[in-house]
């Protein structure tokens, strides 16, 4: 991957509700991705901010990367945890007026059902 293959720039968001915030846009071959984090929850941003274009987009590019690897990461196991629940007959259905709540329901739970 070469400098050139990606798009990234730090930047403040500016809409409502944004503030004391700092966002990590990238843009490539796969679309347009944004991260927004709170400064306070982050305390190298302003270090980010201070370091050279091409330092700034190495620890951005990486911190982007890890924050990508956690997402993936917890999509599959919550994909894996309701198939568990599909195998095991745990996926509850409940009608309140017109709407549905579809909910995994735990080993306790369904052992309290069934008996």
């Amino acid at each position: 991957m070469t400098y050139a293959s990606h798009d990234v720039m730090i930047a403040r968001p500016t809409g409502v509700g944004s503030k004391g915030r700092l966002a990590i846009l990238m843009h490539h071959g796969g679309g347009r991705y944004v991260l927004e984090f709170y400064e306070s929850t982050l305390p190298i941003a302003s270090s980010l901010l201070a370091l050279p274009e091409r330092e700034q987009y190495a620890l951005a590019y990486t911190i982007f990367a890890q924050a990508d690897e956690c997402s993936a990461g917890s999509r599959a196991a919550e994909a894996k945890r309701w198939a568990e629940a599909y195998v095991d007959g745990r996926i509850r259905k409940r009608r309140r007026g017109r709407a549905r709540h579809i909910y995994v329901e735990t080993v306790a739970e369904k052992a309290l059902r069934v008996a």
